[in-house]
């Protein structure tokens, strides 16, 4: 409570409310000491109030930045390949990277699209979307697998050669 006190209230509701002379600092303050009517069983229920308003406020903060990371990016990243094939004069592996890079993209979203049946050419884009995701999860456990062995392999060379002292 001490620790709570001098490192977190102290210096970022308490000065800035009575030195600064920031008076909307009140706010969060007493939304911060109703928190603590949790501790008694007639009155945690009062804690609930400061609750949903900060997760109410962390809420409309965070959906924002996830959409933007986690799908603008995503969709910036996709357009940009046929952009790039574009505007620069591509030679053809660009032009085809890029084009198996879309369609790899395109089919997956197709297997994740589940308003229509998977039937017909549904069906087999979807088939594709599959294959390009287990491709792509394959590569990527492999990649953790090859790590995972590239940093035993350097901890036994440390443990044999220079802290045992054996040489070949």
């Amino acid at each position: 409570m001490i620790l709570l006190f001098y490192n977190t209230l102290l210096p970022n509701a308490i000065e800035p409310l009575f030195e600064q002379g920031r008076w909307y600092y009140i706010i969060p303050l007493i939304l911060g000491l109703l928190m603590w009517t949790r501790l008694n069983r007639k009155t945690a229920w009062i804690s609930r109030y400061p609750l949903a308003f900060y997760l109410g406020i962390a809420t409309g903060v965070a959906i924002p930045l996830e959409m933007k990371a986690k799908i603008i990016e995503q969709l910036y990243g996709s357009v940009g390949l046929v952009t790039q094939m574009h505007t620069m004069q591509a030679g053809f592996w660009t032009v085809f990277n890029n084009t198996l890079i879309l369609v790899g993209v395109f089919s997956s979203l197709i297997y994740f699209f589940f308003s229509k049946e998977h039937t017909g050419i549904t069906g087999r884009i979807s088939q594709l979307g599959i294959g390009v995701l287990m491709i792509g999860f394959g590569a990527s456990f492999g990649f953790t697998v090859m790590a995972r062995v590239s940093l035993l392999i350097e901890r036994l060379q440390f443990l044999l050669f220079e802290w045992l002292k054996i040489s070949l």
